[in-house]
């Protein structure tokens, strides 16, 4: 999994394991495919470094801390 141009600080898995978000010190929040390691969506925008990051119960929404 490489795309995040800085440290990453907090990654989640889906509860069924079928994908990753991850979030760190560029400023963004990625989803990944946990199986293929490939990157499928970034989100960006933060008002700061992501500092934590995790999924809805059912997996459908994600959750960044930034400041």
């Amino acid at each position: 999994m490489r795309g995040h141009t800085g440290p990453v600080v907090s990654a989640a898995f889906t509860p069924d394991g079928a994908f990753v978000v991850s979030g760190g010190g560029d400023q963004t929040v990625r989803l990944w495919d946990s199986v293929g390691g490939f990157e499928l969506r970034q989100f960006g925008g933060t008002a700061g470094d992501v500092r934590g990051v995790d999924f809805s119960r059912d997996g459908n929404t994600v959750y960044a801390l930034a400041g």
